[in-house]
């Protein structure tokens, strides 16, 4: 009779053993689902927010438009102008003096080589300060990947006058997200980085 609880005692082991290596499968396959639904929001929110700007670009209506570049010029600029400038970083800074207070002035933009210069696509349109400011002084810094370059001339250009000007890859993005007008400038002196940024 000894004999027979003792295996009683062990199956009843052997089933806890059981059930409960059963019960912590059970959380690392309630986990798994947790964690792809994490990374799955983690890839979807950057590809709904450039949806959402590419057709709020697309769209052109100013109201909307204006109220993306108001949000940009105080918060978003502010954290993007820590990397821009920076090498292997899409962004460039515009270093640029207000018209009117002639105080200096830093922007990040998107500049795109070209032949003795860059082409800047105008996102926002022609009615932004930076622009006004650079237009009215005829010349700025545009610190891009670590390099300080001098630029002016700055020439206001249609789609179709800088579509010629870029890579494929570039107009092919431009398009999609609606940019009309760009400004083309021309390199009038280079300055290499000082430091690696």
């Amino acid at each position: 009779m000894q004999a027979i609880e003792n295996t009683r005692g062990r199956r009843g082991a052997c089933r806890t053993d059981t059930s409960s290596r059963k019960r912590s499968r059970g959380a690392t396959e309630r986990r798994l689902p947790a964690l792809a639904r994490v990374v799955a929001v983690f890839l979807a929110v950057p590809i709904v927010v450039l949806a959402g700007l590419i057709v709020l670009f697309r769209s052109q209506s100013p109201l909307l438009i204006d109220a993306v570049r108001q949000l940009n010029k105080y918060a978003v600029n502010r954290a993007m102008l820590l990397l821009a400038g920076r090498r292997g970083w899409y962004a460039s800074v515009a270093h640029h003096v207000g018209r009117r207070t002639r105080r200096p002035y830093a922007t990040p933009i998107v500049a795109e080589p070209a032949a003795n210069g860059f082409i800047i696509p105008l996102f926002y349109g022609t009615d932004v300060d930076w622009l006004r400011n650079v237009l009215a002084a005829g010349q700025f810094t545009l610190e891009r990947n670590g390099v300080t370059y001098v630029v002016g001339e700055p020439v206001l250009l249609s789609r179709s006058q800088a579509m010629d000007l870029l890579a494929p890859s570039r107009r092919f993005a431009f398009r999609l997200y609606g940019v009309k007008q760009f400004l083309r400038v021309r390199t009038l002196a280079v300055h290499p980085a000082a430091e690696p940024r």
